[in-house]
């Protein structure tokens, strides 16, 4: 689960944070921008109103993250510029659930299968 705050200076509104949910799919598709295999994941129609998105883009030298809902019928959004330095750090946790989901697949396999399988994903496909 991801919980998307706004800052309120020294700390977080934790109490209005967006609280959206990723299948492991999902977790496999963001690790691998993590990793560069593709630009940007974006993933629509989460939370018990369809009405929550999730999108991660590279935009070098940093990546930015913005997590939207829709609260009392307008558009709330959650946004945060990921510089480099932490974008490891990032990479880790998302890379920590894989392997809990597949801890049969060697780490390495694990991620070369999430990075193969956006890259194709990103492809055109051919006639």
């Amino acid at each position: 689960m991801l919980d998307a705050a706004e800052s309120n200076g020294s700390d977080y509104a934790w109490s209005t944070a967006i609280h959206f949910w990723m299948n492991i799919s999902e977790v496999m598709v963001a690790y691998a921008v993590l990793r560069k295999a593709g630009p940007r994941a974006e993933f629509k129609g989460h939370g018990a109103k369809h009405d929550k998105t999730f999108c991660l883009t590279y935009q070098k030298p940093h990546y930015f993250c913005r997590v939207t809902a829709v609260e009392n019928n307008r558009p709330v959004a959650r946004a945060v510029k990921i510089f480099p330095d932490a974008v490891t750090r990032l990479a880790v946790i998302f890379f920590e659930q894989m392997i809990l989901a597949y801890p049969n697949l060697p780490p390495k396999e694990l991620s070369d299968l999430a990075c193969a399988t956006h890259a194709e994903s990103l492809s055109p496909s051919s006639p």
